[in-house]
């Protein structure tokens, strides 16, 4: 279809001109970019000592998890707490703000009436101060209202989002 497929790391040199490695240089006037994401990480103190999953590392799991922490209520944290509720893992899903909160009001609320209902623990408006280790696999540090409290897990499962992955493309 006219399409040229080339396999590398691409970085711009100018507005008009990518490299690709060191063999190839394509100039042109417009360029498609299309690098996909990555799961996004949020600033909690003690996250990158602590194990963690995202919806990408999730599925190297060979066992289940006995109770998984879900930080993040969107399509994605929500599409695996069910599914892990549904394969007998108490869930535990926590929100800084309302779950589902770009969706459509009335339709998240069948969502999430339904997956109350199946026994996924919901916990809105409140916030991740910290994350550890702990004897039972991990530990959360949440504030909710003015009160912290401490929520164990065998599982922590990291759903806040996705980012863009232009590292090192030089769009600047």
């Amino acid at each position: 279809l006219g399409v040229r497929v080339i396999e590398g790391v691409a970085r711009f040199k100018n507005k008009r001109t990518v490299a690709v490695g060191e063999q190839f240089e394509i100039r042109a006037r417009r360029f498609v970019i299309d690098t996909g994401s990555s799961p996004a990480l949020p600033p909690i103190p003690g996250l990158a000592e602590t194990p963690h999953l995202t919806n990408e590392t999730v599925f190297d799991l060979t066992e289940r998890p006995e109770h998984l922490v879900v930080i993040g209520a969107g399509p994605i944290g929500l599409e695996l707490a069910q599914a892990f509720r549904r394969l007998g893992a108490s869930v535990t899903v926590l929100e800084a703000a309302q779950p589902l909160a770009r969706e459509d009001p009335e339709c998240a609320a069948i969502v999430l009436d339904e997956l109350t209902r199946e026994g996924v623990t919901l916990r809105a408006g409140v916030e991740a101060l910290r994350v550890e280790g702990s004897h039972s696999g991990i530990k959360v540090v949440v504030r909710a209202g003015e009160a912290e409290e401490a929520i164990d897990g065998s599982h922590l499962l990291v759903a806040t989002g996705r980012r863009v992955n232009t590292e090192g493309l030089g769009l600047e």
